[in-house]
């Protein structure tokens, strides 16, 4: 319920609940639970702050219904609290003025509720700085390198200007060992746990930039410490049948390390697509934030950074092609083979100069391969998809960069830019390319209606 009606009708119905539990002798306490088991579990704290007072489980989802009702239309509020957290506060807060201080349901008591809750729980909001220990390859780097808010430092660097020692005592070299390198970013005021949710996203923000714009082999190597790789991730082994182990195969290999200067001619090369997505990444660092652009960039790339960590030729394919999906398809995309590889194709032919035939004709493919896979037409073992899983990457890379400076135009222009107004620019990125769909001539339309030239990185 989102009316402040609701609200008041579901507090009425809890204090309903309540009364009906308090006024059961013990024996009928026992035969209700005989019939509601799960009632046993759900209690609120005793007025008195000693104990617990059982209630049922109907009033625990009359309290979830009012902090639906509240965070559902506050999107940035939700990203920032832990939602546990904030039931336990709106149970006591619920506790303390209806059963403590006996106040009357009403609008303006309902709305009060709500606001001591968020009020409550927001006094854990703080900014803090993550330290994250990953990997990367060798390279030449004593200071480290940013890629936005994100700072890699060698272990030893980040040691010596960092201090070695946890209040704990314990030396901070020890949860380091494992790893040469400490990825750190700030997060804004928020939970603990939002917190630490949003700098993992966000360090994995930056690999994953890293991913899209640097050679494969040595984007393969990049991992948190909390990355989920599977433990055979550089050789496999067998035993024949006589005994013994064999080396089956490198499923990956190393590269070398990364010359002097890496980051400067990187930063060089690529300042077209770097800059507008480490504008993105900054998004992670303001929990909150509802700058729905930034947010699609992230999620894209998240699917493409997903697909370097699956082992599974087939599992690459299907977050491939999600990813694909998430930049170029709304809820209201329609067709969405015919959407995905039209928009695709635009993009790569605005931004890169890509024959929109051949990117088209490939899009259908890999998005008819990945349906294939998913609805069990296409066997997951199948030893080809080995070879198209990396056909998938080089197609999915592409039109992610491509998008990403697409978002970034629109961003460009100001304004608030939501589902529906994206949905809008991608239809009319569709109508550039009037005859793309139907196999005809290629040629891009300008806004004007005449020929556009395509803009070259």
């Amino acid at each position: 319920m989102s009316s402040t009606r609701g609200k008041c009708d579901l507090v009425r119905c809890i204090l309903d609940r309540i009364a009906y539990f308090a006024g059961l002798n013990a024996e009928e306490r026992r035969a209700h639970w005989a019939q509601h088991p799960t009632d046993v579990f759900a209690v609120l704290p005793h007025p008195s702050g000693r104990g617990s007072i059982f209630c049922g489980q109907e009033v625990h989802s009359c309290l979830r219904k009012l902090a639906d009702s509240y965070l559902n239309s506050r999107q940035g509020l939700r990203e920032q609290l832990d939602r546990g957290e904030f039931d336990r506060s709106l149970h006591h807060e619920f506790v303390r003025m209806f059963l403590a201080e006996g106040r009357e349901p009403s609008e303006a008591s309902a709305k009060e509720l709500l606001l001591e809750a968020v009020d409550s729980t927001r006094t854990s909001f703080v900014p803090r700085t993550h330290h994250i220990p990953c990997s990367l390859p060798d390279m030449d780097a004593p200071t480290g390198f940013r890629i936005g808010p994100v700072w890699f430092r060698p272990r030893d660097a980040f040691l010596k200007q960092c201090g070695s020692r946890t209040p704990g005592g314990r030396g901070a070299g020890e949860y380091l060992k494992l790893h040469k390198w400490v990825a750190s970013i700030r997060i804004g005021a928020c939970h603990a746990g939002s917190s630490r949710q949003h700098a993992l996203a966000g360090i994995e923000g930056a690999f994953n930039i890293l991913r899209l714009l640097i050679h494969p082999h040595v984007a393969e190597e990049l991992s948190t410490a909390f990355s989920a790789v599977e433990p055979s991730r550089i050789d496999y082994l067998t035993s024949g049948p006589k005994g013994g182990l064999h080396e089956a195969f490198t499923r990956r290999f190393k590269s070398g390390p990364l010359p002097v200067g890496w980051v400067r001619l990187f930063r060089q090369d690529m300042s077209t697509y770097l800059q507008p997505a480490e504008s993105a990444l900054k998004t992670v660092t303001r929990p909150g934030s509802e700058d729905f652009l930034s947010w699609r960039f992230i999620h894209s790339a998240s699917w493409f950074g997903d697909a370097y960590t699956e082992p599974a030729p087939a599992g690459q394919i299907v977050k491939y092609v999600t990813a694909l999906e998430t930049m170029t398809l709304t809820r209201g995309s329609g067709d969405r083979l015919k959407r995905m590889a039209l928009r695709g194709a635009a993009l790569r032919a605005l931004a890169f100069d890509d024959s929109p035939e051949e990117c088209y004709s490939r899009l259908a493919k890999l998005y008819n391969l990945r349906s294939k896979i998913v609805h069990g037409e296409r066997p997951p073992l199948n030893l080809d998809l080995d070879s198209k899983a990396r056909s998938a990457r080089d197609v999915a890379q592409r039109v992610i960069v491509a998008g990403l400076l697409f978002l970034s135009r629109l961003s460009r222009r100001g304004g608030a830019l939501g589902r529906k107004q994206l949905e809008q620019h991608l239809t009319a990125l569709e109508r550039r390319f009037p005859r793309l769909a139907k196999g005809g001539p290629w040629r891009a339309v300008g806004a004007d209606g005449g020929a556009a030239a395509r803009a070259r990185p």
